[in-house]
């Protein structure tokens, strides 16, 4: 699947090397670095170049791809790249896929993160080898929270010193929504 649609004025897609320059102009701001585990501050466009070429080699078919969340505003004729969503991490031994999700300032508060989740675990929904999705958020991104809490996850725990960004250890909160609860 190459497009999942999510309204008339919002879907999912694949990256490509077009998107380089938007991807440096969207994520060259340090609060994407201090909100999310991979990404780096300054975000150089030989950095989003190499993430695309990573992610272009993946198969339609591997979960771990990542989506662009891409929007076309009333009055506009073109979409644009509004953020990125997708599994980083996932464990069939143990059933679970991990999501993640960032959504550009500038579209902050208009629901895409909300409805791109939803969408996502949909998709996700249909991989019988799949029983919960999971997602990590650091302790002070409460935005990411109510995104995840809308979409039915549960805060199950707090992980003290989760990760180490810039020399200083990070807590995190651990969510998980189980799909036989999965609603459409």
């Amino acid at each position: 699947m190459n497009e999942i649609r999510i309204s008339d004025s919002l879907y999912l897609n694949r990256a490509s090397l077009r998107d380089a320059a938007v991807l440096v102009s969207l994520l060259n701001d340090p609060v994407y670095a201090q909100m999310t585990q991979h990404i780096p501050y300054p975000y150089a466009t030989e950095d989003a170049k190499q993430w695309i070429h990573l992610n272009l080699a993946k198969k339609d078919t591997d979960l771990t791809k990542v989506w662009c969340i891409r929007a076309c505003y009333q009055g506009q004729t073109t979409t644009q790249l509004c953020g990125m969503i997708g599994v980083p991490r996932l464990s069939f031994d143990e059933g679970w896929v991990e999501v993640g999700y960032w959504v550009g300032k500038a579209h902050w508060g208009k629901g895409m993160a909300t409805q791109s989740v939803h969408a996502l675990s949909k998709w996700i929904s249909t991989n019988p080898s799949v029983q919960k999705i999971i997602a990590h958020t650091f302790t002070n991104n409460t935005a990411s929270g109510r995104v995840l809490e809308k979409n039915g996850f549960s805060k199950t725990k707090k992980i003290k010193n989760y990760i180490s960004k810039n020399g200083k250890m990070i807590s995190a909160f651990y969510w998980e929504k189980p799909l036989s609860n999965y609603l459409s």
